[in-house]
């Protein structure tokens, strides 16, 4: 476990988990003010989305910046920006606003992501157990977020989102000082290094991959989006729906962390194909069943559907090794903002059918995205590699 005392991955992993717990705020501020506000489900899920889409978008772009200048002031001022436009959507009063706000906060989690990838990327040869801790830093800040959220909205209403701000405050600091601008690249060893040939990917195994990136991140970011939502309307309190997507959401923490260490013993396919596989079923038992079971079988979903995440990321990041940055920016770019656009069209489709029938079949894409891959990958075309 030498790799947990590595001072730049820890880092980053740090400010990974405060742009993440920002960034779990939005979906129970948008939940919490959907009922005063009047909101429909097409207009909660256009307003998480933008937030996704500005983020996404630019992080080619950013990954663009960290490949050539370096990561630090990316990070910090990613953090910073994401601080100020939350606390607004906090204060500013209509729909208007909050979307603006939010969708103003998306650039800097798009700056904070793919510097953050590369650095973790680079920081170890053991790749996707270095991208697994990076990612858990992220995913126990987005699980924390929405129980915080809950109380506190409850305690003051939703301008105690300033709140998450000022926590997260010295992780600003902390990153200025600690968080070098560019990290050496650490060679494989023969055990973990693989040829250049046995990364390409024939033109249909790529398509199929994507589907695949689809799919997996139209479910995370519905179920996100749509199950707080979802109990707000049956009556439920902050506390509640936010207590439940972070139990759902550290699951998924949990998943991420043990995803990427299976996949440097097992390898990368056997543990995305099976981890999606197991989180459909599990997500359907969790809409179905009540209390106990119905809570217990959406934490397994949530831990399937995490255990693909550093494997997928690796993938991307070794086709381009020189250009970790930009292999993160777009992987993390397309995967967000096809969830957020997928997230939308969700939104629509539950004003005219029911929340809960559409999350019904946001949950079973995880499944159709691995066949259609799988479909894909053995097309007679797939025969000329592509880097």
């Amino acid at each position: 476990m030498s790799i947990l005392r590595n001072r730049i991955l820890m880092s980053v992993a740090v400010g990974h988990l405060a742009v993440d717990l920002l960034a779990s705020v939005a979906p129970v501020l948008v939940a919490f003010l959907s009922i005063p506000l009047g909101l429909t489900n097409a207009q909660v899920g256009l307003a998480a989305s933008l937030y996704t889409i500005a983020g996404s978008m630019s992080q080619p772009f950013f990954g663009h910046l960290a490949d050539r200048f370096g990561g630090r002031w990316l990070a910090v001022v990613g953090l910073s920006w994401m601080i100020v436009w939350l606390s607004l959507a906090s204060v500013l009063p209509g729909y208007v606003p909050l979307v603006v706000c939010l969708a103003m906060a998306g650039f800097g989690s798009g700056a904070y992501h793919p510097q953050g990838a590369m650095s973790a990327f680079h920081s170890s040869a053991q790749r996707n157990s270095s991208l697994s801790i990076w990612s858990l830093g992220g995913a126990i800040g987005f699980a924390m977020g929405p129980a915080v959220a809950g109380f506190i909205y409850e305690a003051v209403g939703a301008q105690g989102t300033m709140l998450f701000g000022l926590a997260v405050l010295p992780v600003v600091v902390f990153l200025a000082r600690a968080l070098p601008n560019r990290v050496a690249p650490r060679p494989q060893p023969a055990a973990h290094a693989q040829p250049t040939a046995k990364l390409a990917m024939g033109t249909w195994a790529l398509v199929g991959f994507l589907v695949l990136l689809v799919a997996r991140s139209w479910a995370y970011t519905g179920v996100n989006t749509y199950v707080p939502k979802l109990y707000a309307s049956q009556g439920y309190q902050a506390t509640a729906y936010g207590s439940l997507l972070s139990g759902i959401l550290l699951a998924l923490a949990a998943g991420t962390f043990l995803g990427g260490f299976m996949a440097d013993r097992i390898g990368k396919w056997p543990v995305i194909v099976g981890s999606m596989l197991l989180s459909t079923p599990a997500y359907l038992l969790f809409l179905h069943l009540p209390g106990f079971w119905g809570i217990l079988f959406g934490l397994v979903g949530g831990f399937a559907l995490g255990a693909s995440q550093s494997p997928t990321l690796v993938i991307a990041q070794e086709m381009l090794p020189a250009r970790a940055g930009l292999a993160a920016g777009l992987l993390q770019g397309f995967t967000f903002v096809t969830g957020a656009l997928g997230t939308s069209a969700s939104g629509v489709v539950a004003d005219r059918v029911g929340l809960l029938p559409t999350l019904r079949w946001i949950v079973v894409l995880p499944v159709v995205g691995v066949a259609l891959a799988g479909l894909l990958s053995r097309r007679r075309s797939d025969r000329k590699p592509i880097a």
